[in-house]
């Protein structure tokens, strides 16, 4: 179990430097990491009586879907025909994926309220959607709320990850924390 944590830990930040380098890779990696972070949280919940984490599962499988969103758009990763479709559906594509987030985060937050579940928990994974949405739509200002949004998840989640004894994945929040910031900074120097 620990490898899963580890492998999901070091996948997410691999998603969190290539997103900051502008490489379509990082999609990927956060696709896989996605996945990988579903499995070791179902199994912690199964067979290690872990405390309850379907809302962050939840929360991953619409991540799934947002990075295969963020692959399909970004610039390098789509050639001729694919790029043709994307640019003419570009405003449905977006509307589509930005009520599929809004639902995603307005369950979500029903849910958390309602089980009572730690705030952090529930407003990390809001935040941690937003972000993956505004960085997927790749303009200077969805980049710059993208990675603000960022910031906040990885700083709630390494707040609860911490004493859950979840250490690779609280450290690995510390550095895409980081990733984050630099993100800001490098969007608000960015010139158009």
């Amino acid at each position: 179990m620990l490898a899963l944590q580890i492998l999901s830990a070091l996948l997410l930040l691999l998603n969190k430097i290539f997103v900051f380098r502008k490489k379509s890779i990082g999609w990927i990696f956060g696709m896989i990491g996605a996945v990988v972070i579903t499995i070791y949280l179902y199994l912690q919940m199964k067979y290690a009586h872990a405390p309850d984490f379907w809302i962050t599962i939840v929360y991953d499988c619409a991540l799934f879907v947002l990075m295969i969103y963020g692959y399909l758009v970004f610039p390098s990763a789509n050639k001729g025909k694919l790029r043709a479709v994307l640019q003419r559906w570009n405003l449905p594509f977006k509307i589509i994926v930005s009520v599929f987030t809004s639902a995603i985060c307005v369950y979500i937050l029903i849910t958390g309220v309602r089980f009572s579940l730690q705030n952090t928990q529930f407003l990390s994974t809001i935040f941690g959607l937003i972000g993956t949405l505004l960085l997927a739509f790749n303009t200077k200002r969805s980049n710059i709320a993208g990675w603000i949004c960022y910031l906040l998840a990885h700083s709630l989640v390494m707040y609860f990850t911490f004493p859950l004894g979840f250490y690779a994945i609280a450290v690995s929040q510390i550095a895409s924390g980081l990733i984050s910031f630099l993100g800001i900074r490098n969007e608000l120097r960015r010139k158009n």
